[in-house]
C-alpha cells in the first residue's frame, strides 16, 4: 500500500448558530480557546484546543453568507474536516485519482499555508480540507477553514 499524502486531522469544523454557547460546552470538556478570527464571507472562527485535537467553531456575521445557508439547509453540525498533508500537490492529484472534485482548483494562501476544498457531493457529503501548512509553527496551530 502506498504512503499516504495525509499526514494528520488537522481540525474539524462545526457550523453552530450560537458560537458561545458552543465553545463554553467544549471548555467545559477540557478545550482552551486559541484565536477568533473573522474569515472573508461572513464567517468567524473560533479555534479551540485540547491536547493536538483542534476544533473550529465557525459562526455567520451576516446574513446570506455561506455559512447561513449551510445553517438553513442541513443545520448546526458538522462543516468540514480538515486534512493537513504534507504535499498540496500531490494530496490533490491523489484525491482527484480517487474520484473526488475540488470547490475550486486554486489553492487558498494564508499566512498558515496553502489549502484546497474536495466538494461535498463527490466525498460523500463532507467537505474536506486539504491543508499543507508553512514550515514554521502550523504544526502547533492549525489554519481557519
Amino acid at each position: 500500500m502506498a504512503d499516504s499524502p495525509v499526514v494528520a486531522i488537522e481540525h474539524v469544523g462545526i457550523a453552530v448558530r450560537d458560537a458561545e454557547t458552543a465553545k463554553n460546552r467544549y471548555r467545559t470538556m477540557g478545550f482552551v480557546d486559541v484565536r477568533t478570527e473573522d474569515l472573508p464571507g461572513g464567517i468567524r472562527s473560533h479555534l479551540l484546543r485540547s491536547g493536538t485535537a483542534y476544533v473550529e467553531i465557525l459562526e455567520s456575521t451576516r446574513d446570506g453568507s455561506d455559512l447561513a445557508r449551510f445553517l438553513a439547509r442541513r443545520g448546526e453540525g458538522l462543516h468540514h474536516l480538515c486534512l493537513r498533508v504534507d504535499s498540496l500537490a500531490e494530496a490533490t492529484s491523489v484525491a482527484e485519482s480517487a474520484g473526488c472534485g475540488l470547490v475550486s482548483g486554486i489553492p487558498i494562501e494564508d499566512v498558515r499555508g496553502s489549502r484546497v476544498f474536495i466538494h461535498p457531493a463527490t466525498n460523500d457529503g463532507v467537505l474536506t480540507g486539504l491543508v499543507e501548512p508553512h514550515a514554521v509553527g502550523c504544526e502547533a496551530e492549525p489554519g481557519p477553514g
